[in-house]
């Protein structure tokens, strides 16, 4: 019964206390009258204007921008966002605050960064007869694609940018670049084309010099050289003609692609015979048609013409016939011959070489 008593005390105590308190407001728990009606604040790259619309019963009294890219003006319950072309690959953003009197709200301004894309490497080799290339390009933004040389073209189309590089008509390598931009972004793509390969080029190399003996055709290597102009020379690389370092000097007209190999000509090359030092000479042999003979001539004038040309497997080849000191109905090109000499014609002592039916083929 006592702690029934004491319990209706305390009861009757706590009813007092709250009954004689006083009710206060509490400064933090004011109601909001500021709300965000509507935000249009989302850009693209190029940037550009949108709006920020807000109810503010006691109107906006003020409106800051956390990023100088962003800036805005007041209207009415409306702000106005201007956004600045954003260059960079990286999308950014900022806080736009919004006041009025003491209350205060945000909303947060996104723009997206440039995304470009054109798949070509940064280098690339073109062939010298031309070629067109066709690069995927992809853009969230307008972009420009230009060549620096007039020889390499492009052309914007839906989704690809076509390069078109012209045949290179020189003798010489060359380069040019296409240049991409986008925004703030550049791309740069170098273009290298080969050089058309020169009449000279296309006769200087590796050769094999044919020539038949004993039943069957025989080969030997050597690289034709140009010295200087129309004076070039047939150096051996191969076995003992290698080792005795034997030159042929030979004249090519370039222009016309003919060799003269002329007659009575002195070859460079070890002279060695029988223990004594000897010139080595060169003979091109005359074969008679008619005697079905053949052998050498004492006559400086006489020569081996040879023409460059290709095969339909595109084999290229020096053929040979004799120039027009004989007649041809009566004389023909038989080969050519090496030989030791203490002098000319009428000193010749052994023969070195002899090339039946020699004509070069180029490897």
């Amino acid at each position: 019964m006592k702690k029934i008593s004491v319990l209706l005390a305390l009861i009757g105590l706590m009813a007092v206390i709250v009954g004689c308190s006083d009710d206060t407001s509490n400064p933090y728990a004011g109601e909001k009258t500021m709300t965000i009606t509507s935000a249009d604040v989302e850009f693209s790259p190029l940037g550009g204007t949108g709006t920020v619309v807000v109810n503010a019963p006691n109107g906006i009294t003020g409106v800051e921008s956390a990023a100088s890219w962003a800036t805005a003006s007041v209207s009415g319950n409306t702000i106005t966002v201007n956004v600045a072309e954003n260059p960079r690959v990286e999308g950014r953003s900022a806080r736009l605050i919004i006041k009025s009197q003491s209350e205060s709200i945000y909303v947060v301004i996104q723009q997206n960064g440039v995304d470009f894309i054109f798949d070509a490497l940064p280098q690339i080799n073109a062939d010298r007869d031309g070629e067109t290339f066709n690069f995927l390009t992809k853009s969230n933004v307008p972009f420009t694609v230009e060549s620096d040389v007039d020889w390499i073209t492009t052309i914007v189309e839906l989704g690809t940018v076509k390069v078109v590089v012209a045949k290179n008509e020189t003798y010489k390598e060359r380069s040019g670049n296409i240049i991409c931009k986008a925004g703030g972004t550049t791309k740069t793509t170098t273009i290298k084309q080969a050089a058309q390969i020169s009449p000279a080029d296309k006769m200087k190399g590796d050769y094999y010099l044919w020539y038949y003996a004993s039943s069957t055709w025989n080969s030997i290597d050597f690289t034709l050289e140009q010295i200087e102009d129309e004076n070039w020379q047939i150096r051996f690389t191969e076995g003992e003609y290698a080792e005795k370092g034997i030159i042929i000097p030979v004249k090519v007209d370039i222009e016309a692609g003919k060799m003269t190999i002329q007659n009575l000509m002195t070859i460079q090359g070890d002279g060695t015979y029988d223990g004594q030092e000897y010139q080595l000479i060169g003979y091109v042999l005359r074969s008679n048609l008619s005697a079905n003979t053949y052998g050498r001539v004492n006559n400086a004038n006489f020569a081996a013409i040879g023409i460059f040309n290709k095969d339909e497997k595109g084999i290229q080849y020096w053929d040979f016939d004799i120039n027009d000191v004989y007649d041809h109905s009566a004389y023909g090109y038989y080969g050519f011959r090496i030989a030791y000499t203490s002098g000319g014609y009428s000193g010749q002592k052994a023969n070195l070489y002899t090339w039946p039916g020699m004509y070069f083929e180029k490897k």
